[in-house]
């Protein structure tokens, strides 16, 4: 709605909405003739309507404002001949299903807004959709406490929503499994989540997701995490990986690795946002097993990890996390 208001209220405005699929795109469009043919008469009127067709509208002059919609399957001539003051990318955790390449799609039109123009927007909305190879890395990168860039990450989860709550008995009890789910809330969001909240969540866990709490996850987020879990079940209890999390502590030492190796004793230089993390500094005297696991390499693959234990106590003294070249 907010683009619609601001290229219909706005002159010389273009804006894109890409859909993930042809239904998609149709659902968006009706909404935005929905909203033209609901104005008062006055406002349908002027700015006049110079077109309206399946997927576009376009104001008459002097207004010369454009609205169309698209979808992702346009790949990689995306947006091309046009310039675009909004885009609002939907459910673009799927936008690589059926074979779309989402990221040739996504910098064809995303390098149609420009950056220097005042009153420009990009939104990228979805539903959760594990770690995919579009929106999840975008995320990621976002969060990455080194990160400069103007993503910002919006998490809206269902709580939120006033709607999504029962009426509860007076005999009505909270089970092991949603005491902690309440308790992880509070204590990351400072919000309490309502015995009818809960209720409602009983129910579409029932019927709507057929007794899976792993599907309402997805497509009821609590946590940001739950939007990118890689499969609908999972090995470690939510009990167990909030426990240890609550136990980590903050590394002494954070920073990336600097010097020419073979030739020099390489140095951590100190570093924020580094893909090193140290808690114990290295003993001569104690033995250690190094365990790794490597990724494919770039900004866009999956993380590269180790980890330096210590034999004796299993204790993990220093780890390594990020996205590394092939050559690193």
């Amino acid at each position: 709605g907010l683009i619609f208001e601001r290229t219909r209220n706005n002159p010389n405005r273009n804006a894109a909405v890409v859909a993930h699929d042809d239904e998609g795109a149709a659902n968006i469009f009706r909404m935005a003739r929905l909203f033209q043919e609901n104005l008062p008469q006055d406002m349908r009127e002027r700015p006049p309507m110079r077109y309206s067709g399946r997927a576009t509208m376009e104001w008459d002059h002097p207004h010369n404002s454009r609205y169309v919609v698209h979808t992702v399957k346009t790949g990689d001539a995306l947006g091309k001949s046009y310039g675009y003051q909004y885009v609002h990318g939907s459910e673009v955790a799927s936008w690589s299903d059926r074979g779309n390449d989402a990221r040739a799609a996504w910098v064809s039109i995303a390098n149609c807004v420009p950056r220097t123009v005042p009153d420009t927007m990009v939104v990228l909305e979805t539903t959760g959709n594990g770690r995919e190879q579009f929106f999840y890395p975008l995320v990621k990168r976002a969060l990455q406490p080194a990160y400069r860039g103007n993503w910002q990450v919006v998490f809206l989860p269902w709580y939120l929503d006033a709607n999504f709550g029962l009426p509860v008995s007076a005999s009505w009890t909270a089970s092991d499994d949603e005491r902690h789910l309440s308790q992880v809330v509070v204590e990351k969001t400072g919000y309490h989540i309502t015995n009818e909240q809960l209720e409602w969540r009983r129910g579409i866990i029932e019927d709507e997701c057929g007794g899976e709490p792993a599907l309402f996850r997805r497509y009821y987020p609590t946590v940001l995490a739950d939007c990118f879990e890689l499969t609908d079940k999972r090995y470690f209890p939510v009990a167990a990986i909030d426990h240890y999390e609550r136990q980590a502590q903050a590394a002494a030492i954070v920073g990336d690795m600097e010097g020419t190796y073979g030739l020099t004793l390489p140095q951590i230089v100190s570093n924020e946002g580094g893909v090193i993390q140290v808690w114990v500094p290295p003993n001569p005297r104690e033995a250690y097993i190094l365990a790794a696991d490597t990724a494919e390499g770039g900004p866009l693959g999956d993380f590269d990890h180790a980890y330096v234990v210590e034999k004796k106590t299993a204790r993990v003294c220093a780890a390594l996390h990020g996205n590394l070249d092939s050559d690193e």
